[in-house]
């Protein structure tokens, strides 16, 4: 019997393959309109390597000047390391500014990588970013108004 094969990435139904993925981490990412990103992360542990590549891409696209949306898929994630969990927030934290909106899809059963998304969204909200869960991703594509650019 084979290995069995695990996807990079979770197809977005209708927007075709991922205009980026890193092969290394698995995440994938597909840019909607010109002001935004979406990123799948699979069945795997967010860690420093996974935020770094998130990171090099929002600032790639943070250099144009035009307020970003970002929605996260993690409901297929493992959870995520406290490295991890802080370095995120803190990168947008230093340009809420440029962030316009951000979303995540956590699945309901996963309580604690809820509570430690639930604690970015207090402090991000606290500064001014809009920033909200979801339960699936399709609810979150219509929720944000994206499309394929």
């Amino acid at each position: 019997m084979g290995a069995e094969t695990i996807p990079l990435w979770r197809p977005l139904p209708g927007w075709g393959p991922p205009d980026l993925s890193c092969p290394r981490t698995g995440v994938a990412m597909w840019e909607h309109d010109r002001d935004g990103v979406i990123y799948t992360v699979p069945d795997r542990l967010i860690d420093d390597e996974v935020a770094s590549f998130m990171i090099a891409q929002d600032e790639a696209r943070l250099r144009r000047g035009v307020p970003l949306t970002v929605l996260h898929d993690w409901s297929a994630s493992a959870g995520y390391t406290s490295s991890a969990r802080s370095r995120l927030p803190r990168h947008v934290l230093a340009h809420t500014e440029l962030y316009a909106r951000i979303g995540i899809v956590v699945r309901p059963a996963s309580r604690l990588l809820g509570m430690g998304v639930q604690l970015a969204a207090t402090t991000l909200a606290v500064a001014g970013v809009t920033f909200r869960t979801y339960p699936r991703l399709e609810v979150a594509v219509r929720a944000l108004r994206l499309r394929r650019g």
